[in-house]
């Protein structure tokens, strides 16, 4: 058994990721789902659908839900579902591509420590390489 992941993000964002994370990590993960929530979404019918999704991915270590953008529609979608749900699910806001390769490698992991070093990895994984010098855009 492992923990269920389910990606709940704008339109084709989720899917994207979800297909280059399995390209670098060099496999599919059978235990996980991408819903797409594109700008016209039935919020209703999503919720429903990720409800469904929640019980099915669920296999008794519980479920990550990770959603793009904190404050937009999905990433409240994604917490409607999950405060909703009677399970051990954990929504984190702010899905990039090193959080998300993170889980791939690390979801054996207990909750707790699972969500901690998947926070470590997407916020490590912002990274300035180069500063522009302010003068440039016209800041002094």
């Amino acid at each position: 058994m492992s923990i269920g992941i389910l990606l709940v993000t704008h339109a084709q964002v989720g899917e994207a990721m979800w297909q280059t994370a399995c390209q670098i990590v060099g496999q599919e993960q059978t235990d996980s789902h991408v819903l797409s929530v594109p700008f016209d979404a039935d919020t209703d019918c999503l919720f429903r659908q990720g409800c469904a999704l929640i019980e099915y991915l669920d296999q008794g270590e519980g479920v990550i839900v990770l959603s793009d953008l904190y404050g937009a529609t999905p990433a409240n979608l994604a917490s409607k579902i999950c405060r909703s749900m009677a399970k051990s699910v954990a929504h984190i806001s702010g899905l990039n591509l090193p959080l998300l390769l993170r889980l791939m490698n690390d979801c054996a992991l207990p909750g707790a420590e699972l969500s901690r070093r998947l926070l470590e990895g997407g916020r490590e994984g912002i990274i300035i390489d180069v500063l522009a010098d302010d003068d440039a855009y016209g800041n002094s």
